[in-house]
């Protein structure tokens, strides 16, 4: 088993790059590991993706997201799936639907 500072330093380095508020930020590895993601679904062939829990500012997660945050977020998958042909679904994040269809 790792050690304590180990884990916490582990979890840290998780949480930094699972911090869905820094997803417009320069060097950014969550756009880059999601762009990627959207990439192989193109790759196999795929129509639409249905990313699940996107309700992190809802959530607990020690992060401090903000709904803010979490509309920036479902934005740039919205943006991104479609910029490569894919439809996305939306799940988990009905409180949203309204302010991300304006």
């Amino acid at each position: 088993m790792p050690s304590p500072q180990a884990q916490s330093n582990f979890s840290s380095l998780v949480h930094r790059w699972l911090d869905i508020s820094t997803i417009n930020d320069a060097g950014s590895k969550l756009r880059s590991i999601m762009e990627a993601r959207l990439d192989v679904a193109v790759e196999k062939g795929c129509h639409a993706v249905e990313p699940d829990n996107i309700d992190g500012y809802s959530n607990n997660n020690g992060l401090g997201l903000t709904a803010q945050d979490q509309l920036v977020y479902n934005r740039f998958l919205a943006d991104a799936a479609h910029d490569r042909g894919l439809a996305i679904a939306l799940k988990n994040d009905l409180d949203q639907v309204d302010d991300l269809v304006k």
